[in-house]
């Protein structure tokens, strides 16, 4: 369907989303794909998906617009662990800490690449923040449209900065939700972790996956990202100005 829909709007701009159901459990894998991979049904269901995404990309090269087209592959959070799932049925975040459905970095810190040839350099790296939330404004710029006025677009317009004009990213602030709790910051090289009970109410049964944390904790991003080291006590002054941007946000988006 995906192929078709490019192939018929070859000529016009267009815009596909396509959101694999895989690799989300119950896991499944064509009768090509089943038992190749050493990781077992979810390292059988990514080798589908890696397939998949190589129709796509040669579709756009027979069809002559490989480079008018800006592919982007990411994923919405990390994998999905709990003791019900089979392990070979999963991922893994490591080094990271936590998973999907929790605000360690394991949760909402995957990868993303982005592919326009002749407009993206190759194999550039960046360890900058960036949240999906940015494409809203970031593709709306590189299509000369305009983004809606009658509402607040509190989200980075990182165009420059995907282009490769700048190495720095728009973003410098990030937000961690756990449901509506309000849980973390992250600004430059430091994450604040905020106390919290466990199963927090209001957090509904996303909840189950929240642990209690009873102290403030600050990591080190930069040298840190499994978030090991609590350097709170070192860096007061780190910890009062990361709770002042704690409270602008309570007061714009709200907490619980």
């Amino acid at each position: 369907e995906a192929i078709d829909y490019i192939s018929r709007n070859r000529d016009k701009p267009f815009f596909l989303y396509l959101a694999h159901n895989m690799p989300h459990i119950p896991l499944g894998a064509s009768e090509n794909f089943k038992g190749k991979s050493e990781y077992g049904p979810y390292g059988d269901a990514i080798e589908e998906i890696d397939w998949s995404t190589g129709q796509l990309l040669r579709t756009l090269k027979e069809l002559g617009i490989d480079n008018n087209t800006l592919v982007i592959y990411a994923s919405d959070n990390g994998p999905w662990i709990e003791s019900y799932i089979p392990r070979e049925h999963s991922g893994t975040a490591d080094p990271l800490r936590g998973w999907k459905m929790t605000t360690w970095e394991g949760g909402p810190r995957v990868p993303f690449i982005a592919r326009w040839p002749g407009k993206l350099e190759g194999n550039r790296v960046s360890d900058e923040i960036l949240s999906t939330l940015d494409l809203l404004p970031t593709v709306a710029s590189l299509a000369t449209a305009e983004l809606p006025k009658d509402r607040i677009i509190d989200v980075y317009d990182a165009r420059v900065f995907l282009l490769g004009e700048t190495e720095k990213s728009p973003r410098e602030v990030y937000l961690y939700y756990d449901a509506c709790l309000l849980t973390g910051i992250r600004e430059n090289q430091w994450k604040l972790v905020l106390p919290r009970p466990e199963h927090p109410d209001g957090t509904g049964w996303w909840g189950r996956m929240i642990e209690e944390v009873k102290t403030i904790q600050l990591y080190n991003m930069d040298n840190d990202p499994g978030e090991s080291t609590n350097l709170a006590d070192q860096y007061p002054d780190v910890v009062a100005h990361l709770m002042q941007q704690i409270e602008v946000a309570r007061d714009e988006l709200g907490d619980i």
